[in-house]
């Protein structure tokens, strides 16, 4: 099954440190932001 699926993710993304990179910025910064709206009040 894995073998069926990686083509296909292989075809939107690229595996390297750019998607890294942008996968650990998607999830942090509304993070972060979450944190500083809890934290203002």
């Amino acid at each position: 099954m894995e073998n069926e699926l990686r083509p296909f993710w292989n075809r939107f993304f690229n595996y390297n440190w750019k998607f890294g990179l942008f996968l650990i910025l998607i999830i942090l910064i509304p993070r972060f932001i979450l944190e500083l709206n809890e934290n203002s009040y």
